[in-house]
């Protein structure tokens, strides 16, 4: 058995998720394939962020053995930013090239070879800076900018708030916090599928979904780490097993329905299927931690990252290239598949290549003061 610290079935998860929004975007352009909510991914990794940093909360408040308040707010802020640095270097190898290539897909396909160097290549900056959430100007290079902005800054405040204060965030507020946004963004919007929108002429939509999901998963992770505790019987483990599958496969028939109107409650069903993966009581646990999973979490990054400019850009490039012109929807749908796999292998390889490059720099040494150093939870 392969030594991997990653839960294998999330691994599994998150490709799979990964490829319901790489579908979700070919259905948006071309209608007719059935996968018009696969947005839902975004909760779904949104969710496992949260977890993640539930985790890491907990291992640092045990490893630090001392009570929230004790540490001084700046302190908070130094180590939140510490993990937002983190986050950047290890995400930012991969997201070099794959903003690089889907700039030049863009132009390339669109405005022709020149347009590559065209003044609008400063909008670039957005996107290598996570601005999109704060309103600027991008370049649609990726056309997933605004999640990794908003991410970015809901973990930023999320991590502060639920280290300071764990045990009333986590265990009473954040249900309270996710499920109003929730119903907030169905009532205004009838679907949760939104990111760049402003509500109440100031609230970015996309960040506020973020910190909803990020704050769902921090209380799916507490419910978790506390049925895990508990001794079942095998029949109550077994109905568990087959209810956490039951749950995906509602989300993932949901995938077809062409209505947001039921986000609302998919969303808590999938929070549900979530908390019993990793509440260590269904008997799949465990059973895929493996290299191939631990590879699939990994290729799901790349994945999300490559796929979206190559679904904007279809219709230009069938109408540049003679042949594909006689082409139909499905076929069209399987060759930006077939792209976004080809360009993410192209990137997981670029991305290694980077990685031993900027494994070199030190990063929290360039952008942070000489705080002491807080343990990091694995994970």
């Amino acid at each position: 058995m392969v030594k991997n610290r990653r839960n294998g079935n999330i691994e599994i998860l998150r490709f799979v998720f990964a490829v319901g929004i790489v579908l979700y975007h070919c259905s948006f352009i071309y209608y007719k394939l059935p996968f018009h909510a696969g947005y839902l991914g975004v909760e779904f990794f949104l969710m496992v962020t949260g977890v993640f940093l539930g985790k890491r909360i907990k291992k640092e408040l045990a490893d630090k053995e001392k009570t929230v308040p004790s540490e001084d707010l700046s302190d908070s802020f130094h180590s939140s930013f510490k993990l937002i640095v983190k986050r950047i270097s290890v995400l930012f190898p991969y997201l070099l090239p794959s903003i690089v290539i889907g700039w030049c897909v863009n132009c390339v396909f669109n405005e022709g070879l020149k347009s590559i160097f065209s003044p609008k290549v400063i909008f670039l900056l957005t996107e290598f800076l996570f601005l999109r959430s704060f309103g600027f100007q991008n370049a649609h290079a990726t056309w997933v900018d605004w999640y990794l902005s908003a991410m970015l800054i809901s973990l930023f405040f999320l991590y502060v708030i639920a280290k300071r204060h764990y045990h009333v965030y986590v265990k009473y507020i954040s249900l309270i916090v996710a499920l109003s946004v929730v119903g907030l963004l169905n009532h205004e919007y009838g679907s949760t599928n939104v990111n760049t929108n402003i509500l109440f002429g100031f609230v970015n939509v996309g960040v506020l979904r973020a910190f909803a999901m990020i704050s769902f998963g921090l209380f799916v992770n507490h419910i978790a780490e506390k049925i895990s505790e508990i001794q079942l019987k095998s029949s109550v483990r077994w109905f568990l097993t087959i209810l956490d599958i039951v749950l995906y496969l509602v989300v993932f028939f949901y995938f077809s329905y062409s209505n947001g109107y039921y986000d609302h409650m998919v969303i808590i069903f999938l929070a549900m299927a979530l908390l019993l993966t990793i509440s260590k009581q269904s008997f799949l646990y465990g059973k895929f931690d493996n290299r191939v999973s631990t590879f699939l979490g990994k290729f799901s990054m790349v994945l999300f990252l490559n796929h979206n400019y190559w679904a904007q850009n279809m219709e230009s490039i069938v109408n540049r290239i003679v042949f594909l012109q006689e082409t139909v929807w499905w076929q069209r749908c399987a060759i930006i598949f077939g792209l976004s796999i080809v360009t993410s292998f192209i990137v997981l390889i670029i991305g290694y290549i980077n990685k031993q490059l900027f494994s070199k720099i030190k990063w929290n040494s360039i952008v942070c003061d000489n705080h002491k150093e807080i343990p990091v939870a694995q994970y």
